[in-house]
């Protein structure tokens, strides 16, 4: 009877032993499982955030690069319409052209022809 009771408390104890330890691992991989899920329900929606911000921002830039061609082109039109015609420009007017000097290099000559 001592023998049965020592095999029946040995057989219990390796059962109990196996059950923990496939509770164990199970837990554990339930664990990982919902940790995974959560990451991924995390990562998920911070990369739709950025694609929503990367795509709000090429349409600003899409319509700010819109708005500066409409301008240029705005410029373009004003400057021809206001643009004398070809015949009143300065080099078809028939005054002589002479070129610029600053009052520095006029100051320069009559000190040089002073000192002479």
């Amino acid at each position: 009877m001592a023998a049965v009771a020592s095999y029946l408390r040995a057989a219990s104890e390796i059962i109990s032993s196996s059950v923990v330890h496939w509770l164990t691992i199970a837990l554990r991989s339930q664990v990982l499982r919902y940790s995974t899920l959560a990451f991924g329900i995390f990562y998920g929606f911070y990369h739709q955030r950025s694609l929503t911000a990367q795509l709000k921002m090429n349409e600003i830039n899409r319509e700010y690069e819109h708005k500066e061609s409409m301008i240029q082109q705005a410029k373009a039109e004003f400057t021809k319409k206001t643009m004398p015609p070809q015949s009143k420009t300065a080099s078809g007017n028939g005054m002589s052209q002479v070129p610029f000097t600053s009052s520095v290099e006029d100051a320069e000559s009559t000190s040089d022809c002073a000192s002479s």
